[in-house]
């Protein structure tokens, strides 16, 4: 049976502010400082611009497993993050609550994913005045109420979810892999033969194409179109103004990594791009994956101008120089960003699945005390590579394997390639 209780009563304190002292540049012998602009709204790590922190009293403020913390300030606030020692040593921001789970008397995964949940967000909504979100400080997170079910329920909902979270977190790694494996072929061939071009020769900027929507545009404008900023996806919109694949390079703000190399996305489908970033297309025989790789080793501080606010133009981006192996050695490039644009899908498949699951979860309309969770493991994530592996485990239950089957496709009329037979499919 369930029970409602507060966080505060599944804590095991009532909440601690983080640290107040300045970002430095990120060092891997100094924490990782966890900022609330380091937090997405679906409660993962947003490491575009990662800080570590330098001071002696940051070792207070340290993040341990059955850490939450939450963003109290501002439009960020009721964003959270559930600490996993997998992302490193993190030390946490002023503007940051942290409560130390009591895995006595709650999984402290199941916060994790009740902070994603509807009525989470509804409470924290709660808070708002007109189109602000209010602040909510320690004590009032303390006293949020908590739709508790019990134990062999919460490990239910932990066991699905986490399965889910770790192939998407598996396809990451994977990425990142491919990533290396193609910045490592390419300077293997620029040990073979190589030529210095001006990126203007390479590049055609479509920068005059973008448009900027405030956030008031585009609270009334949601969609499922990813709208990108300069390092990253800020919202998702209405409508799109790319199809197909571009490279993002950031024009101003955090437009510099720490190893001076440029911020880059590489973006495919339809999009929207606002004017923080450039946009960039081929015009010669080198392909935009090639740019990329080009670019992502390269140190661009000289043409990176502004003490404060930090800036590229377009004619210093135009003006820099890229070393390019011959255009026909790359064709391998092909095949490995096919590949890292299909994990990248599932991923987001995935995250569709686990956050169209969670409210049923949630609500008992799925019985997560039905799953085998002997049976639910990360191996059955990585089977064939699709959402079959998640819903055919023999522990799950018919009614389980039947919601999936009727809300989720793949082009088949099916849920599962596996239900077709893998040979059939192309």
């Amino acid at each position: 049976m369930g029970y409602k209780t507060t966080l505060c009563d599944v804590s095991l304190d009532g909440g601690h502010y983080g640290i107040a002292a300045p970002a430095v540049d990120f060092k891997p012998e100094l924490p990782a400082y966890l900022r609330i602009t380091d937090i997405n709204d679906d409660g993962t790590l947003n490491s575009s611009d990662r800080k570590s922190v330098d001071d002696p009293s940051a070792g207070n403020y340290l993040l341990h497993e059955g850490d939450i913390v939450f963003a109290r300030t501002g439009n960020s606030t009721g964003r959270n993050y559930y600490y996993d020692p997998r992302d490193g040593e993190y030390a946490y921001a002023g503007f940051l609550i942290k409560f130390s789970l009591d895995p006595r008397k709650i999984n402290p995964r199941y916060m994790k994913y009740y902070a994603q949940s509807k009525q989470y967000w509804d409470w924290v909504s709660s808070f708002n005045t007109g189109s602000t979100r209010g602040n909510i400080n320690a004590k009032t997170y303390a006293s949020m109420p908590i739709d508790l079910p019990s134990r062999q329920i919460q490990d239910g909902i932990v066991a699905i979810c986490n399965a889910i979270d770790d192939k998407i977190r598996i396809n990451r790694q994977l990425n990142d892999y491919l990533l290396e494996l193609a910045t490592v072929r390419f300077e293997q061939e620029l040990v073979k033969e190589s030529k210095t071009y001006r990126f203007s020769e390479l590049i055609e900027l479509e920068d005059s194409k973008r448009v900027p929507l405030n956030s008031r545009d585009r609270k009334v404008r949601k969609g499922s179109y990813p709208y990108y900023g300069a390092t990253s996806i800020m919202d998702y919109v209405d409508d799109y103004l790319f199809d197909g694949i571009r490279v993002l390079l950031g024009e101003d703000g955090t437009v510099i990594r720490e190893d001076g190399k440029p911020v880059l996305q590489y973006v495919w489908d339809k999009y929207w791009v606002n004017n923080h970033a450039h946009i960039l297309k081929s015009k010669a025989d080198y392909s935009l994956e090639a740019i990329y790789i080009a670019l992502a080793r390269t140190t661009i501080n000289h043409i990176v101008t502004g003490a404060v606010q930090m800036k590229i133009s377009q004619k210093n981006l135009n003006d820099l120089e890229l070393e390019m192996p011959t255009a026909s050695s790359l064709d391998y490039l092909e095949d490995i960003f096919a590949l890292y644009r299909s994990k990248a899908e599932e991923s987001k498949k995935l995250g569709i699945l686990r956050d169209a699951l969670l409210p049923k979860l949630m609500s008992g309309e799925i019985d997560a005390s039905k799953v085998d969770l002997t049976q639910l493991t990360n191996n059955h994530l990585s089977g064939c590579g699709s959402f079959c592996s998640v819903c055919c485990p023999s522990g799950l239950a018919s009614e389980f394997h039947e919601w999936f089957r009727e809300r989720f496709f793949f082009g088949y009329g099916h849920l599962c390639k596996a239900d077709l037979g893998w040979e059939d499919l192309p």
